[in-house]
Parts: structure tokens; sequence; C-alpha cells
């Protein structure tokens, strides 16, 4: 019973490790592929330990057989293919290839589409197979427990970008765990002492003996194991380091693959579009829980980088799912809008949004998460229209004239050189109320009482806001200019402030509650991210007051270039995308892809080669150093028997050394080259095991010798390849399982039972004790 236990133990383990997956999807649509992957790996390890096959003879292609099958089938559904075809077949290929590197650059939660799935499914398929073959072809006790290790250490790795808390995963894990090692550990030490057959020859049920033995012993054990898995569980819980929040992330280091384009900023993009004919841009229908004519506008861009000439962007944009990450905690509460957007034209990666996003649905995309700006991720971005449906999250605004400021970046407090006059307007600012929202509106409506220039001198420098600002002679301004002096200024007085740029709804312009937004609707406006909030958005800009005075001449404004360490989306250079340069692009991430798979899987051979080695090296060493003389000589005699049996020599384990010596020396190939050896190695076993005088130190090395012997003469008859292959062979570093003899005939009444010689099987060479 405790064998039959042990396999469903090590996948339990297995299973309990792979739900720490759980932050890395929405939903659970991966749970039963994962828990499929898991019961299947397992099945092919008992399968194969069932058959007596090698452990690497059907691993190979059952658990491809198991991954491609999954995901293969998987996909067919999701995309409803109907029965699978060429695109699902295509699509699993993908992602066996590359589902690894999209793992570490997608936003989370994601979907669990058949990409993501492959990497969860293939480790969970390999380390239950693993685990189980660990605890039916070895005696290891805490070994078996090593690749739900594994997979727990790669779902943390993977879900290290959500701060998630992994308490529950690990108490499982630890609690399958022990209760495995428990029952292993208590049925290996019942199963060591006299043979089964010995034991039915005497009268005596050795095996229910075992079961009752290991029952109790496991039954006493439970409580112990039951305290540590509570005493970690109620530690865990109080280490400040537990919830997740200081985990490395590997996403943090690798490079995501969308990748956009360097140019100046988006705001200065808005007065062009002001002063140009109006072209149509979108549709957008908002519903929202509330009053849909409370969302006034939608967001193309946040910019939150300024180095006193341009504000840009300084996001990393990663691959989105329908589920958008999210960490503003409102403290008066946020409604849901949902807004569908028809994009008119492809001029403009951007992707408009309301409020903060939470879900995305219709077209393919990447998400700055630190600024909820979405631009498109599809190959041809910049091509044709789309539509989709974004939900965002807009805050509950009552009680904001309390809120202070939100701890933050202190990128987003920067004001690289400051002018002197930046900190006169924070000073009338902050005399203007003692709150932070008394300031901020005194702010908003000093600027909006400026006048408003759609034509005005573009530019929005320290030295462009300074002609906005100054008390004589103002230079009227538009959007532009408004936005970003707010934000200046409000930076100044220790507010965490960004400028956004987008296109207002008009309400007016409503038809069935689609607006169609021109260019020409085009604004900018700022941002502060106030403490239970989020960023609240301010209008420092009265489009209605516009100046009637004539306009100075537009001087030369120079071009400033933007900082080469800032990723801009901008439109993207439909020349460079041709149809050569994408398929080159793709059959490249395909080569590399698969060379540095090649590249891991020959290092991990290499490396478990190596170990492999090493711990015959360290077995052999310890054989022949530990022990009494008799054990020594009975260790040196098992060390041939391994050395035959990796060159592919059978050596049974129910015949004596003799008889051994004797087969050795009639057969061909590395069994007869050292038969001689093998013969001497085995007269002296024989006598140290059966002899009556405990043998000396000297007959301990002398059987070492003929060990050796044994080993250089086997390896001289076959070729290099069979001997590195023989080197690295691991099947010898678990122990030969020994069947128990059929028990012994009993002799009728009144005639003599025949006096049959023991023999000394292969299996005592351990040397447990002495035959005498």
């Amino acid at each position: 019973m405790a064998r039959g236990a042990e396999p469903v133990l090590a996948v339990g383990a297995v299973l309990a490790a792979a739900s720490a997956l759980a932050p890395f999807f929405t939903g659970r649509g991966w749970v039963l592929p994962v828990a499929l992957a898991g019961l299947a790996g397992g099945l092919l390890g008992w399968l194969v330990t069932w058959r007596r096959l090698p452990g690497w003879s059907l691993a190979p292609v059952g658990l491809v057989v198991l991954v491609v099958g999954q995901l293969y089938g998987l996909h067919a559904a999701q995309t409803r293919y109907g029965l699978p075809g060429a695109p699902a077949l295509r699509a699993t290929v993908d992602g066996l290839l590359s589902g690894w590197a999209r793992m570490l650059t997608v936003t989370l939660p994601a979907d669990a589409s058949p990409d993501l799935l492959a990497l969860p499914v293939g480790l969970v398929a390999a380390a239950a197979y693993g685990a189980v073959l660990l605890a039916l072809r070895t005696r290891l006790v805490v070994g078996v427990v090593l690749p739900a290790l594994v997979v727990l250490v790669a779902c943390l790795a993977l879900t290290a970008g959500r701060d998630a808390w992994a308490l529950v995963p690990t108490v499982a894990l630890l609690a399958t765990a022990l209760l495995l090692v428990l029952v292993r550990a208590n049925r290996a030490s019942t199963d060591d002492g006299a043979s089964l057959a010995d034991a039915r020859a005497v009268g005596v049920d050795l095996a229910a003996q075992r079961r009752h033995s290991t029952a109790g012993r496991v039954l006493i054990g439970l409580p112990g194991a039951a305290a540590v898995v509570a005493l970690a569980g109620l530690g865990a819980s109080a280490l400040p380091v537990a919830d997740g929040s200081s985990r490395a992330d590997p996403r943090a280091v690798y490079a995501p693959p969308v990748q956009v384009d360097q140019g100046l900023s988006p705001l200065v993009q808005v007065r062009p579009q002001l002063t140009d004919p109006p072209v149509p841009l979108y549709r957008v229908r908002v519903r929202s829980e509330g009053d849909p004519a409370a969302v006034d506008r939608v967001r193309l861009a946040a910019l939150d980088r300024f180095d006193g000439a341009l504000w840009t962007q300084g996001g990393r944009f990663v691959l989105a799912g329908s589920a958008l990450p999210h960490t503003t905690t409102y403290a008066s509460g946020a409604g849901t809008v949902r807004a569908d957007v028809e994009v008119l034209t492809g001029g403009s990666l951007f992707l408009p949004v309301v409020g903060e996003p939470v879900g995305l649905t219709g077209t393919a995309a990447a998400l700055d998460a630190a600024s909820g700006t979405l631009v498109r991720a599809d190959t041809d971005a910049g091509s044709g229209a789309t539509s989709y449906t974004v939900t965002g999250l807009v805050a509950d605004l009552d009680g904001v004239q309390d809120a202070g400021p939100a701890p933050g970046d202190p990128g987003l407090l920067a004001l690289p050189d400051a002018p002197a006059w930046v900190a006169e307007q924070a000073d009338d600012a902050r005399a203007a109320g003692a709150t932070p929202w008394a300031q901020l509106d005194a702010l908003a409506a000093t600027l909006r009482a400026r006048s408003y220039d759609p034509e005005g001198l573009p530019g929005h420098s320290y030295g462009a806001l300074e002609r906005l600002l100054r008390a004589e002679d103002p230079v009227p301004g538009y959007a532009e200019q408004h936005a970003s002096a707010f934000a200046v200024v409000a930076r100044a007085l220790g507010y965490p402030a960004r400028v956004a740029v987008g296109y207002r709804l008009d309400p007016a312009r409503a038809v069935d509650g689609v607006v169609d937004v021109a260019s020409s609707d085009v604004h900018a406006w700022p941002e502060v991210l106030l403490d239970g909030y989020g960023w609240v958005a301010f209008e420092p800009t009265d489009v209605t007051n516009t100046v009637d005075a004539p306009r100075p001449d537009e001087p030369e404004v120079p071009q400033v270039a933007p900082d080469d360490a800032v990723a801009q989306p901008t439109q993207a250079d439909d020349a460079a995308d041709n149809s050569a340069s994408e398929v080159g692009g793709v059959l490249a991430r395909v080569v590399r892809t698969g060379v540095l798979v090649v590249v891991g899987v020959v290092l991990g051979l290499l490396l478990l080669a190596a170990g492999v080695v090493a711990a015959k090296a360290a077995r052999r060493s310890r054989r022949r150093t530990r022990g009494t003389p008799a054990r020594r000589v009975a260790a040196a005699w098992r060390e041939a028997c391994d050395v035959l049996r990796e060159q592919g020599v059978p050596v049974a384990l129910a015949r004596t050394p003799l008889e051994v010596a004797r087969t050795a020396r009639v057969g061909t190939g590395p069994a007869s080259a050292a038969g001689d050896a093998v013969a001497e190695l085995a007269t002296l076993v024989t006598a140290a095991v059966c002899g009556p005088a405990e043998p000396t130190d000297a007959t301990a090395r002398r059987a070492w010798a003929h060990a050796a012997e044994v080993r250089r003469r086997a390896a001289s008859r076959v070729p290099l390849p069979r001997r590195v292959l023989a080197a690295v062979d691991p099947r010898t570093l678990r122990g030969p399982r020994t069947r128990g003899a059929p028990a012994p005939e009993v002799a009728p009444p009144g005639r003599d039972a025949p006096r049959a010689e023991a023999p000394v099987p292969v299996g005592a060479q351990d040397g447990a004790g002495r035959a005498g």
C-alpha cells in the first residue's frame, strides 16, 4: 500500500507546486491542461516502470506527444476550428518554440492561450514523469521531492511580477512532500533485513509485519509533519519577504519583443492637428455604470518624463492579454467604463483608452503598465483600421479635496535645471490654498484665465512656458503649453504630475451614443497622482477663451532631439515594414530560439553526465574505504558487477560469485577479457563472506586491485563511444532489486531433506553481515 501511495504523492507534490502559477493567468482555463499534463506524465512514468523499460526510452516520445497533443487540441478548441488543422498545428509549434519567451514579455495576468501554456504543460509533465521514476526506481527519500521543487521555483519566478502571495501553494507542497518523505523513509526502513522467502520458510508473515510497521510509523509521524507545516506557514506569514514583493523578477532583464521607434514627444503633434483640416480618426461609444457624460475624453498617451525641453514617455511596453494589470486602490470606489472604439485610420500606433485600463478585447496590443498607454502590437500596425473594446476604471472623486500626493516614482517629481521662475509660480500656488486640492485647483484656475490661441507658438520647454506665465506681456498659448505649465508647477509643489495627450468627446455630436472623433478634437491636459484616487485629471485650458489680438510672427523653433534612452511610440515607418524583412525576422527568431534550445539541452545533458561520473567516483571511494575488510571485499565484488553491467554483460542476482566467474570465462567480449580477474575476485569474496575467519586489510586491498583490473580489461574490448556511454550510464547508481527466491522444498515425513549448498547471491555483496 505504501509503495502504491508514493507515486500518487509524488504527482500530488508536483501539482501542488504548479498551483503557484495561478497569479500568472486570468481565470481557471489553465488548470485542466496543466493537471492533465501532470497526471499523464505520472502515468507515463508508471508505465515505463511496469514494463521494465529504461527511463529514457519512452520519455522523449511520450512527453512530446503529450505536450503537442494538449496544445494542439486546446488551440483548436479555442479558435473553433472544429477538427484540428494546419492553423492549430502551426500555432502549437510556435508555442513550443517561443512560448517561454512570451511568458517573460506579457502583461500579468495573461490569457491561458496555447503559446503561454506550452512551458507549464511541458514542465509539469516532465516533473511528474521524473518524480514517479524516482519514487519507483530509486531508494532516494528526500530527493524524490526535487522535481516538485523545480516546478515551484519556476512558477515563483514567472509570477514575480505580480507580487503574489504564494503561501498556500507552498504550504500544500510542503505538506505533500513531508507525507511522501515520511511514507518513503519508513517503508525503506522496514524493507531491510530478511527476505520474504526466508520468512515464509520459517512460517513468518514478514509482508504483513512490514505493512503494520510502516502504517504505525507513518501514523506516529503525522503529528510531527503537521506541526512542521503549521510552523512553516505561521513563520512565512510573519516574514516581510513572504508576500512576494521582494522576489527577483526575470522579466525585468528580458527585452520585450515590442520595440517602438524613437521620435519626438507626441505633445508636439497637438498644434498641427489643431490647425490642419480635420481628419476623421475614431468612432467611440462609451458605456458607463454611472453617467456616460462624465467621460468627456479618451487618452492616447501619458508623458511622465521631462528633461526641460520635452515631455516623453519612459515606460516599457509588453504584450497584453484580455486582463490588464492595475494596482490603484480607490478610496471612494471607482466606476467601470467600457469604450467601444473603431479606429478609422492606421496612421498611429496609439490606441485610445479611458481611465485606468483593466481589460481589452478585439485587438492585439502592448501595454505600458506604469502609464496605462496601449499601442498596437500587430505586425502591420500602421496600415489599416481596427476595432476593440477597452474597459477602464474611473475614480469616484468624493472626498478628493482631502487627498494628498501618492508615494511613487521619484521621476514623477523630476525638474532638471529648473529656472527660478518655477519656484516663484509654485509659491504663488501654495499661497492660494492650504490643502493640495486647493493649491492645484487654484493653479488650474489661474491658467484657465490665460488666453487660448490654437495657432500660438509651439513648444513646451522652460522658455516656452515662461512666455505663457510671465506677468508682463504674456504670449497666448494652447493646450500644449497650459498642460505643461501646470505639470511643471505641480511638480515644484511636490505633487507627482504628468501630461496626457488625447481627444475630447463632444456629447453634442453623439448619434445613438456614438461620437465621431476628428483630428481637430486633439487635446492635452495634466494629471496628478493623488493617494486613493490614482491619476486625477485637471483642466487648465479654456478653449473658449480665444485670443482676439493679432499673433506675433512665429520665430524659428529649433528641433530638440529626443532622449535616446527613452522609447517613444510613434507612427510606424511603412516603408520599413515589408514582407521580406518580416519573414526574415520570423526566421531569425525561430533559428535563434532553436539554437538556444539546442544549446540548453546539450549543456543540461553534459551537466547530467558530469554528475553521474562524479556520483560513481564518490561511490567507488566510499566502497573502497568504509567498513570492515569483509565489507570492503564485498564492495569490490559489487563494483566489478557494476562494471560488467555497464559494458552490457548480464549479471544475474541469484547466482553465486563463482558461477558468475565461470560464465564470464566461457563468454565473449568484455566478459572473457576480464574472466581471470573476475575469477580471482570471486574466490576472495566467497572466502570473505563464507569463511570462518575475518579477512585482513591486505585481502581488501587485493580485492580492489582485482576490481580495477576487471574495469581495465573489460574496457579494453569495447570501442571508445561504448566506454563513454558506460561511464555516464546512471542505472548502476541504484541498487539492483532482488526478488525473493522460491521457498525451499520441504521433505515428506520420514525422509531426510536433501542437503543443498546455499549459494551466496550477488545481492549480498553489500556486506550487511558475514554469512559465517
